[in-house]
């Protein structure tokens, strides 16, 4: 029961289950993407990792031109 003596809460009152210092989604997605490339790298030599990087880079260079490409003006 509530108490008699203490004031109604004016409004919807609930408990959020968000806390307040909440990362945002881009930076958990980055997070993650750091942690799959250092386990990956742990387990590459030297020669692996550098053609895995120029891979990586290849496919950025891409997508980045694609989007570009495809960004028009009003």
């Amino acid at each position: 029961m509530a108490n008699d003596k203490t004031p109604a809460k004016k409004g919807p009152q609930m408990a959020s289950s968000v806390p307040a210092n909440r990362k945002s989604a881009e930076d958990d997605l980055l997070d993650s993407f750091a942690e799959i490339i250092d386990n990956a790298a742990e387990k590459m030599n030297d020669k692996e990792f550098k053609a895995a990087e120029n891979k990586s880079t290849e496919i950025l260079d891409r997508a980045i031109a694609v989007h570009s490409r495809r960004r028009g003006t009003a």
